[in-house]
């Protein structure tokens, strides 16, 4: 059977009894969290945003979707609304700007969470083939969507609602689905940004080179880059320094962006970075094991910056950001690290590391928020929570190195199947894009006194 398409007037049979559990108008809207925990600056130093607004919070029977709607006084309403949408908003209270921007525009918002349990909470969930990702895709969305438009009648009375989907990233996937799979249920569709499948996640991993290449170049480069500088951002740099920056020069990074890029450091990359041992398996051992690669170059300074450092819990420090008390931490660039685990509950589970105190204490933080409604992109809850004091781990850079350079040894297929992601990728389901015709994928690296590289599939996440 297809995926299930939905009209105005039709029902879907998982989310076709709605609720109200909460109605009230408001002065203000309230912070929202937002992708991966953090919280909006509603109350946090900013002056806040002022906007009188009937809020209306609910869901749908029998499952864990929830939506939100803030409607405008009646004078103010133009018989409009506008939904935002991504993947990882993960909560179904919109964000105080997004609030301000539809009642601003003489339009109510209208916000949801993408399902709730039935959205995808890590990579490995993504990747499993278990989730129906036509509910984060557009299910939920339409259902309240459609719904919004029986409580503004209510409100305002009967009239014509004309509704707006928009999202960036893996949201203009979401809201490309959306136009594909509805009709009459938005009246437009504004995706931008959108992830595409053909450069992620090169466009990050060269950025994330040269960032840790040229980690102390970066100042003289910017300043000969400058309006007065030397116009010469190469002057003063070795070969593998050059060659970083010259990779990311044409791989599309203007040179005049890094002084906005650098202190962004990865950026989106650890929103894809956990599908890559999925959908590529063996990179990781063939990157520091067989030649053609830089983990077996002895020219190269990643064999210098791997740290590899065994650590035993000291103790599990609870609160809003998990953290670990270790019996030792490593010194070095610990960006993009991850926290293995070798003994205990959760032996053989992987986590990335948030950050390590410099108090000297060996208190290590997991990127992991323990908030309710959100999402969290690098870690199951349940393997954080299983980690105890006793429990042996292992701190270790050598798969945010790898991934570095995974670029180098992957490349489109000239003539691919499909140029055009599919419903299923769009709406979430990572899939790996692989040649029909017999291995056409080359390296960069390759040299004529080198061996071949072996040739991979793109790890496409449809972020």
């Amino acid at each position: 059977m297809g995926a299930l398409f939905v009209t105005a007037g039709s029902e879907d049979p998982r989310f076709n009894q709605p609720f109200i559990d909460a109605r009230e108008w408001r002065d203000e809207p309230a912070d929202a969290p937002v992708f991966p925990g953090s919280i909006t600056t509603q109350h946090g130093g900013a002056a806040p945003v002022k906007a009188r607004h009937l809020y209306v919070h609910g869901g749908f029977t029998g499952t864990d979707a929830k939506f939100s709607f803030c409607f405008p006084p009646e004078e103010e309403y133009q018989a409009r609304f506008f939904q935002a949408t991504h993947q990882l908003l993960a909560g179904e209270e919109a964000t105080p700007r997004n609030v301000a921007f539809a009642l601003a525009s003489g339009a109510y918002s209208v916000q949801t969470n993408m399902g709730g349990s039935d959205n995808p909470r890590t990579a490995e969930q993504s990747a499993s083939g278990q989730f129906d990702t036509t509910i984060r895709g557009y299910r939920v969305n339409a259902a309240a969507a459609k719904f919004s438009r029986v409580l503004a009648a209510e409100v305002y009375g009967p009239h014509r609602t004309y509704g707006y989907l928009y999202g960036g990233s893996g949201g203009a996937y979401q809201t490309v689905t959306s136009a594909e799979m509805t009709t009459g249920v938005w009246d437009g569709f504004v995706p931008y940004v959108m992830g595409s499948p053909q450069s992620i996640p090169g466009c990050f991993t060269v950025r994330v080179n040269a960032l840790r290449v040229l980690k102390d170049k970066w100042p003289s480069i910017i300043d000969a880059i400058e309006p007065g500088g030397s116009g010469d951002p190469y002057a003063g740099l070795n070969d593998e320094e050059r060659a970083a920056l010259e990779e990311a020069t044409r791989a599309g990074f203007p040179p005049r962006a890094w002084f906005n890029y650098v202190p962004q450091g990865g950026g989106p990359l650890v929103l894809v970075a956990s599908y890559v041992p999925l959908l590529d398996p063996t990179y990781l051992d063939d990157f520091w094991s067989k030649p053609g690669y830089l983990g077996t170059d002895p020219t190269s300074s990643v064999g210098a910056a791997r740290i590899q450092h065994e650590a035993t819990v000291v103790d599990v420090v609870p609160g809003r950001r998990q953290q670990l008390e270790l019996s030792s931490v490593p010194t070095g660039d610990l960006t993009g690290a991850d926290v293995i685990i070798t003994s205990g509950a959760a032996a053989g589970k992987t986590v990335m590391l948030g950050r390590v105190a410099s108090d000297g204490r060996g208190q290590v933080g997991l990127v992991f928020e323990s908030v309710g409604d959100t999402i969290d992109i690098t870690a199951a809850p349940t393997v954080v929570d299983s980690i105890e004091a006793g429990d042996e781990v292992r701190i270790d850079n050598s798969r945010f190195l790898a991934l570095q350079t995974y670029h180098r040894h992957q490349f489109p297929p000239a003539t691919p199947t499909s140029t055009i992601p599919t419903s299923t990728t769009i709406s979430g389901t990572p899939t790996a894009r692989r040649s029909t015709r017999s291995e056409v994928w080359t390296s960069a690296r390759q040299a004529p006194s080198a061996p071949p590289v072996r040739s991979r599939p793109v790890a496409s996440t449809g972020r």
